[in-house]
């Protein structure tokens, strides 16, 4: 599903944690996700392990973090080294590597999604094509 055709649940943290809870005290399932407004396969999900309850997109750059981002890809480009998609998510790889830290994406390398909201949040900045 896109993002655009995202929308909000109408349940909570706590409407899923009751439900769950109501289960294992043997509560039916499906009745139980209708009484709450859970979607079945969400619950399932949640229910069986499949997906963990904390499972949501985390904040992996903090402002200040890609603001410095930002300033070294302008300096770079102003110097005539202007950077293309590719060289920004190794950019990005390589700084999140040197913290030692570890993010939901394979190997550290951020995602197309991540690269276009990148683009969205910083239309200043121009890349070069390969």
């Amino acid at each position: 599903m896109s993002a655009k055709n995202q929308h909000n649940p109408k349940w909570t943290k706590e409407h899923l944690s009751a439900a769950i809870e109501e289960v294992k005290n043997g509560a039916p399932k499906r009745k139980t996700a209708e009484k709450y407004g859970i979607p079945w396969g969400t619950f399932c999900d949640k229910l069986s392990g499949r997906r963990k309850m904390e499972e949501q997109s985390k904040i992996v750059l903090s402002k200040e973090e890609e603001d410095e981002i930002v300033s070294f890809v302008k300096t770079t480009s102003a110097l005539g080294f202007g950077k293309t998609k590719e060289e920004l998510l190794l950019v990005v790889k390589n700084y999140l590597d040197q913290k030692g830290r570890k993010t939901m994406w394979e190997s550290n390398r951020p995602s197309v999604k991540w690269f276009r909201l990148f683009r969205k949040r910083h239309p200043e900045i121009v890349f070069r094509k390969p």
